[in-house]
């Protein structure tokens, strides 16, 4: 816990996945740590989902820092998954940076899907690959933000336990870019399963930097060590703090290459 909490103290905004206790408390825990040390973070968390006729559930969170960033109020909820499309339903919630004002200039505001794939079913040999469920959610969630608030910078993030290759049709979207996505991201260091994913024909307020935490070679963590944390090793990436403006908006992209 003492090393989660010094890694995403060193961040702005962390999304957090399989938070597995039926309330928040370890993510509460986790937070009091990085405030001890001198922060002032904050932390937000859906209810427990998982599949319908199974016990097994988990929770999504967001853990930021107060002083850099501000949750939008009212703005975050579960993707509603009537038709049991996915195992877990992904957790939307948008965020804006904390600057001073500049002529201008306006802060960099922005809509996080957070999401969780079913390894079982995003196999080729899936009846129903979740890659090509998550093409409509982002779809979806970008119409309503756009329509709603024209928000057009959307993220997916997260363990979708697949690689760059395997991103089926939400791959396929005009401008979609896997930020880190053909570096290794499991703590054996073999594969790569998590992802930040960005339009980048929209979202033109990435700087060009990120980067994989590893355990052992950036923490000196043993391997053992490694494991106990997480069996994932965390993904960064930097963006601009003001808006940037977009090649073009949400109104004239197109839809998803079938």
């Amino acid at each position: 816990m003492q090393t989660l909490a010094g890694i995403i103290g060193s961040f702005d905004l962390v999304a957090i996945q399989e938070v597995l206790s039926p309330n928040a408390m370890p993510v509460a825990g986790l937070v009091d740590l990085i405030n001890r040390s001198g922060g002032r973070y904050e932390a937000t968390l859906c209810e427990p989902i998982g599949e319908k006729d199974n016990s097994y559930r988990e929770q999504y969170a967001f853990v930021w820092d107060t002083t850099r960033m501000r949750i939008i109020p009212y703005s975050s909820y579960v993707v509603a998954d009537t038709a049991d499309r996915m195992h877990r339903e992904p957790m939307v919630t948008s965020f804006e940076s904390r600057v001073p004002v500049a002529p201008g200039q306006m802060p960099f505001r922005f809509t996080i899907i957070n999401a969780h794939t079913d390894p079982d079913v995003v196999s080729d040999k899936a009846v129903t690959n979740e890659m090509n469920v998550l093409d409509d959610v982002f779809i979806r969630v970008r119409e309503y933000e756009y329509t709603q608030h024209r928000e057009d910078d959307i993220f997916v993030v997260g363990d979708l336990n697949v690689d760059v290759q395997s991103l089926g049709e939400l791959g396929q979207i005009p401008g979609m870019m896997s930020i880190a996505g053909r570096e290794p991201t499991n703590t054996a260091g073999t594969k790569t399963y998590d992802h930040i994913l960005i339009d980048g024909n929209t979202t033109r307020e990435f700087s060009g930097r990120y980067g994989v935490i590893d355990f052992v070679s950036d923490l000196g963590l043993t391997a053992e060590q490694a494991v106990e944390v997480s069996d994932h090793r965390p993904v960064w990436a930097e963006f601009s703090a003001y808006e940037i403006p977009p090649v073009f908006n949400v109104a004239q992209q197109g839809q998803p290459v079938r």
